[in-house]
């Protein structure tokens, strides 16, 4: 996946996807946090044997959502992650001067 970043991020919104964006992760919004398994099989497609560290960033009010999409992705064979951001409803909102670095320890290895 040339262009790509070592660490991507995956999030429920395309918001959140160009929050994490800006901040220099390759960031890929979901459009929801039920996403059809067609979508979630395009992400297995693309993903597995990347060689990157991947991320699914929950929004605060859906961790039990995005627990069932990290939960699929990882039986499709996807080594992935859950991250949140406590305090702070999803990766758009928090704010810029804190976000890099809310970011770089979330998705420290």
């Amino acid at each position: 996946l040339q262009g790509w970043t070592k660490k991507v991020i995956i999030t429920e919104g395309p918001l959140d996807a160009l929050a994490v964006a800006g901040e220099g992760y390759t960031g890929i919004g979901l459009m929801g946090n039920k996403p059809p398994e067609v979508v979630l099989l395009r992400l297995v497609k693309m993903l597995r044997d990347s060689g990157q560290e991947l991320y699914l960033f929950a929004d605060s009010d859906a961790l039990g959502e995005m627990s069932q999409v990290s939960k699929n992705l990882s039986k499709a064979g996807l080594q992935i992650r859950l991250i949140y951001a406590n305090g702070y409803k999803d990766a758009a909102s928090i704010p810029m001067p804190q976000r890099k670095n809310i970011l770089e320890k979330l998705t420290i290895s």
